[in-house]
């Protein structure tokens, strides 16, 4: 669920404390991921954990391309947001 129509609330395991800014999250879903600027909504950062809003579309590709990578020194987990 997200708060953006069309869009699904993704989390990362990673946050502030791991020195990641919105803009990181923008280059990895951007670089890896494939994703145009209009696919990435709203990005919230957080101490421990990141949520961005990717486009439904984009959803699967984002899991699968990110999940498990390195991302500024941390195993990176993303799956869909429970909140």
């Amino acid at each position: 669920v997200s708060h953006e129509a069309g869009m699904t609330r993704l989390a990362m395991n990673v946050g502030s404390a791991n020195g990641i800014a919105a803009g990181d999250v923008v280059g990895v879903l951007a670089g890896l991921a494939g994703l145009q600027r209009e696919e990435i909504g709203a990005i919230e950062v957080l101490d421990r954990r990141i949520l961005v809003d990717v486009a439904d579309a984009r959803v699967h590709v984002a899991l699968k391309k990110l999940h498990g990578i390195r991302f500024k020194g941390n195993k990176l987990s993303i799956a869909p947001a429970r909140d």
